[in-house]
C-alpha cells in the first residue's frame, strides 16, 4: 500500500525544492563543463556572478515547486 500519497506532510515540498535545486546546479555545472571543453581553458566564475547565479538557479527550483503546489 502507497501511503507517501495519503500523508500531506509539509516535508515532502521541501524535498521537492531540494531535488530540483540541485538537479538545476548540476545542470548549470555541466554546461559550464562543456563551455570549458569547446573553448579549450577553464572557466573560472567571480564570487559576485557565482552566488547571483546559485540564487537564481534555487529561486527557480523554488519558484516551480511553490506553483507546482497551488495547481494541485
Amino acid at each position: 500500500m502507497d501511503y507517501s500519497r495519503k500523508v500531506n506532510f509539509r516535508g515532502g515540498e521541501y524535498m521537492k525544492t531540494f531535488g530540483r535545486g540541485m538537479l538545476y546546479s548540476i545542470i548549470v555545472i555541466v554546461i559550464l563543463l562543456a563551455i570549458s571543453f569547446f573553448i579549450g581553458e577553464t572557466v573560472t566564475l567571480p564570487w559576485y556572478v557565482f552566488i547571483p547565479l546559485v540564487l537564481i538557479v534555487w529561486g527557480i527550483a523554488f519558484y516551480q515547486t511553490k506553483k507546482e503546489r497551488v495547481n494541485n
